[in-house]
């Protein structure tokens, strides 16, 4: 699990590496690493179930409320 994670870490590390040697624009690079970040942070890779359920929770009351 913590090798899987730091691959994933490492791989949005890359990104801009790609970026400075022209393999991929700027936006497309923009978009994996704010994607990444935000994967990480709301379902921790897949690896953190809870992580993901609140997310989805508060996601869900938060349209709701702006619904209302």
């Amino acid at each position: 699990m913590q090798a899987d994670i730091q691959f994933r870490r490492c791989k949005r590390y890359q990104i801009w590496s790609d970026v400075r040697r022209k393999r991929i624009g700027w936006l497309p690079a923009f978009w994996r690493w704010l994607s990444s970040i935000f994967y990480e942070e709301v379902a921790g890779f897949g690896y953190r179930p809870f992580r993901f359920f609140t997310g989805t929770v508060v996601l869900f009351l938060a349209v709701s409320l702006l619904n209302y």
